[in-house]
This record gives structure tokens, sequence and C-alpha cells, in this order.
């Protein structure tokens, strides 16, 4: 059981013009709780908002699935979803699709990081459709390498570009993580 116990109290110090609120001037306890509350949540703001104008990305702790086994269909499966996570802008699919270290390499031949795909996602346009084919999956050790053809068409159904494609996905913890892809533009047959 708690008890109360008197504290004698001091006399508040001699008042001047420039107070500290903090050596128990004019703020009550909860006052100075309430201004310290305060102070922190304003600077915890300025640093989300440097942050943001700065440029870094903040992501919030993002759930990812883990309903993968090891196994060729499930890896066919995560290429289908990756597929789906970049036609329809998703990032927080896709930040749980990339792994950390994850680099491509495009058809244009340029080595594109995690961050700069993530960061390309929102100006990708959505007036193509792509579907995967000729997917073959060879699995090593942790390690799927699948093989395939990306088909791009357009609105009406006419081919626009044929992109052969190996992905390389690591088995970790029941989920696919693709740490690197390599893509090649096809000559049209």
């Amino acid at each position: 059981m708690l008890s109360c116990v008197s504290v004698p109290t001091r006399a508040p110090p001699p008042r001047s013009r420039y107070n500290d609120p903090f050596a128990g001037g004019d703020l009550t306890h909860s006052q100075r709780c309430a201004f310290v509350f305060l102070i922190e949540n304003v600077m915890k703001l300025f640093l989300v908002l440097w942050l943001s104008i700065s440029g870094v990305t903040i992501s919030a702790a993002v759930s990812c699935p883990a309903t993968y086994h090891f196994s060729q269909d499930s890896a066919l499966q995560f290429e289908h979803d990756w597929l789906n996570a970049l036609q329809q802008n998703d990032a927080a699919a896709l930040d749980c699709i990339l792994a950390v270290e994850f680099e491509d390499t495009s058809w244009k031949g340029e080595l594109r990081p995690k961050s700069q795909v993530l960061r390309e996602l929102s100006g990708r346009p959505a007036q193509y459709k792509q579907t995967l084919c000729d997917l073959e999956v060879d699995l090593v050790a942790d390690v799927a390498v699948v093989h395939g053809v990306n088909v791009i068409t357009d609105q009406q159904a006419h081919e626009v570009i044929r992109i052969r494609f190996t992905d390389v996905l690591r088995f970790s913890d029941h989920r696919w993580r693709a740490v690197a892809a390599q893509e090649t533009a096809q000559q049209r047959p």
C-alpha cells in the first residue's frame, strides 16, 4: 500500500526577468511535463520534415508476407507477385520483394540499386500490360534462378517489346527476396 509522505517545501527561488522554467520557476510539474512533451514532438516533426525535404526515404514497418515454400512453383508465384507490385505501383510490396542488396541491370544497360527502383516506381507508365512467359526455374541451395520473357503490350494489345530476363531469388524465413535481375531487349521475330 502506498502512503503519501509530506516533504518540506523550500522557499521559491527569487524571480528574475529570465526565469528558467526548469529550475522550479513559474511552471508546475505538470506544466513542465507538457512543455517537454511539446518540445520533443516539435523536434520529431522537424526531423521528419528535414528527412523528407532532403530526399531520405522514411518507410513504416511493413509486414511482408511469409507464405512461400521452397519450390519451383513458389518461385514462379513470387515472380507474378513481383510483376503485380510493379503494375500496381505498390512500393510497400516492392520493398518487401526486393532484398536490401538488390541490383537490376535494365534492358537499357543501366545498373539500378533497390533505392532507385523504388524511387522510379511512381513514374512508371500505366498504359502498358506486362505478361510473363517461357518461365524456367532452377533451384540451387537456397537460391532460385528464374529465366523468362516479359512481353509488354500497349492498350490495343500490340506488342511493344519483349524483354528476356534472369532473376536471382534468395529463400530465407519462408520468403523469397530478389537479389539481382538482368534484362535484355529481344529482337522481334
